[in-house]
């Protein structure tokens, strides 16, 4: 009985999981330049009941798929969609896009003995 509630629970956590995604993605969908994440699954481990996978049964005859019962779900991976996304004029004279594959390499500043460096 307790592991049809664990089963249950970890539904609703991955549901629960689902849900924040697509509200995140939502709320995102009109800021220039978000990238939307996508939510993947995992089965947890299946459990084997009465028998397993080629267990015979008869003179011959072997139990082709078992029965098995799973323990429920969990969130396997969180990834961002890092695909080509439309491009908009925006006005803004430091705003730049990039077409195709690739990222912006950022360097920070960095001050030493009061003199501004530029560190790579």
């Amino acid at each position: 009985m307790f592991g049809a509630l664990y089963t249950s629970a970890s539904g609703l956590s991955a549901s629960t999981s689902f849900l924040d995604v697509t509200a995140n993605n939502l709320s995102n969908a009109s800021t220039f330049g978000y990238k939307s994440g996508i939510i993947t699954f995992q089965d947890l481990l299946a459990q084997n009941l009465v028998s397993a996978p080629g267990t015979p049964v008869s003179q011959g005859n072997f139990v082709p798929t078992g029965t098995q019962v799973c323990r429920g779900v969990r969130v396997g991976a969180l990834s961002g969609n890092f695909g080509q996304g439309t491009i908009t004029q925006t006005g803004v004279p430091l705003d730049v896009t990039i077409q195709g594959k690739g990222f912006l390499q950022v360097t920070r500043a960095t001050v030493r003995s009061g003199i501004l460096a530029m560190a790579n």
